[in-house]
C-alpha cells in the first residue's frame, strides 16, 4: 500500500474519471476481442485490456491512499458488446479495430487532462507511464488496420503514399 498522499480536488476529480475511463476502455477492448475472427487480434485486444485494468486498480490505489474511495467499474459491458458488433456488421475487423483505437485516443486525451491537473510528482510519473502504455497501444491497434490495408490493396512492399496532414513522426515512411 501507499503512503498517505495528498491531491487537490481537481487532479482527485481527473484521477476518479481516469479510473472510469480504464474500466471502461478495458470493458471495450474485451468487447472487441469478442467482435474479432482472428485470434492473433483477439489476444492482443485482451492483453491490452488487462493492462488497462492493471491501471486502474494502481490509480484506485493512488485515490486510496489519499484517503478517498476509489471509482468503481461503470457497467457497460454489454454497450461496449453492442458497438463492436455494430462495428464489425458495418465495417468488418477493421472498422473493430478503428473503433478499439479510437477507444485508446480518447483515454489518452482523459490522461492528458489528468496530468494537467496533477502536481504531485510521484502520480504525475505514474500517469505519463501509463499513458505511455496506452499510446503504445493505440499505435498497435492503428498497425494491425495498416497491416490490413496494404493486404487489401496489394500495397505490401510498396512505399505508401505520405500524408501531408500528419506530422512527421506519424507519417508513414
Amino acid at each position: 500500500m501507499m503512503a498517505h498522499m495528498e491531491l487537490n480536488q481537481e487532479a482527485m476529480g481527473r484521477i476518479q474519471k481516469l479510473i472510469e475511463a480504464n474500466f471502461t476502455g478495458r470493458d471495450e477492448l474485451y468487447a472487441a476481442a469478442q467482435s474479432l475472427d482472428d485470434e492473433a487480434r483477439r489476444r492482443v485486444c485482451r492483453r491490452l485490456a488487462d493492462h488497462l485494468a492493471g491501471h486502474a486498480a494502481e490509480l484506485q490505489q493512488i485515490v486510496t491512499a489519499c484517503g478517498v474511495p476509489p471509482a468503481e467499474p461503470l457497467d457497460t459491458e454489454s454497450m461496449a458488446h453492442a458497438l463492436f458488433e455494430l462495428a464489425k456488421m458495418n465495417h468488418g475487423e477493421q472498422g473493430v479495430l478503428d473503433a478499439a483505437a479510437h477507444g485508446e485516443q480518447n483515454l489518452k486525451d482523459e490522461y492528458e487532462r489528468a496530468i494537467d491537473a496533477t502536481s504531485d510528482r510521484r502520480t504525475e510519473s505514474v500517469l505519463h507511464r501509463q499513458k505511455k502504455d496506452v499510446t503504445l497501444g493505440e499505435e498497435v491497434l492503428r498497425g494491425m488496420i495498416g497491416a490490413d490495408e496494404e493486404t487489401l490493396t496489394g500495397t505490401q512492399g510498396q512505399e505508401p503514399a505520405k500524408d501531408e496532414n500528419k506530422p512527421d513522426e506519424f507519417r508513414r515512411a
